[in-house]
């Protein structure tokens, strides 16, 4: 049976919210709680990849949630493992540079890549690199910095889809590549700086959103097939 948006999204955010509550109340099946939010996107990917008109963009969309996959579960148990975290956060910069592959077949080509929006994400990381910069350990300083110079570019690209694709989806895809940008500075302050409440709830609300709404950005942006 084919799931229609609404029937989808209810299950995802089921789904999100139980992982939830498995990582502050029964931190043992986390493991197995967390690949379903990507395993559904996956799912959902597939069950539209008539409507992806562009085969390219379909196939870096499907292996940005694959490698979102293996990061999730490297950082599952990532807690105390330096080796684990790199692990994690190398899957995490391969699904952004799918994303930005993705992104890039649909870019406005009238829109340079080195604009005033990339100047102000560039000012916004400087920023927070000065604030985390005595937080982290040096080992991974430049994994973290590099990390941080890919997302920024995977939320500059989502923006040069600007008036290639309709206005809401344009508007729901930069939305969601921010909410990423949330979550990944939620997760370092949490594990770098200091543990706050009720973190696993604002940062894991913001991932799963984040990657919501970036692949039906991704999907709606294409006109529906003809048959």
């Amino acid at each position: 049976m084919k799931l229609n948006f609404k029937q989808l999204a209810i299950i995802y955010f089921i789904m999100l919210y139980l992982h939830i509550t498995a990582v502050v109340y029964f931190p043992s099946v986390e493991p197995f709680t967390k690949p379903f939010l990507m395993l559904i996107l996956l799912y959902w990917l597939y069950t539209h990849k008539s409507r992806i008109t562009n085969k390219g963009v379909f196939n870096a969309t499907a292996l940005a949630l694959v490698f979102s996959l293996i990061g999730d579960e490297f950082m599952v148990f990532e807690v105390g493992r330096p080796l684990v975290f790199l692990g994690g956060l190398s899957s995490f910069l391969i699904a952004h540079l799918f994303f930005i592959r993705a992104f890039s077949f649909q870019r406005n080509k009238k829109l340079k890549v080195s604009n005033s929006f990339l100047f102000s994400l560039m000012l916004q990381g400087v920023i927070i690199f000065m604030i985390f910069d005595k937080h982290i350990d040096n080992q991974l300083k430049i994994p973290m910095y590099l990390y941080c110079l890919v997302i920024i570019s995977m939320v500059n690209f989502a923006y040069l889809r600007k008036d290639s694709i309709d206005r809401w989806n344009w508007n729901i895809g930069v939305i969601g590549a921010f909410s990423f940008v949330i979550s990944d500075l939620l997760l370092a302050y949490n594990a770098f700086v200091t543990p706050f409440k009720f973190a696993p709830f604002v940062l894991l609300t913001h991932y799963g959103i984040a990657q919501f709404l970036i692949v039906n950005s991704i999907i709606y942006s294409f006109e529906a097939p003809k048959d």
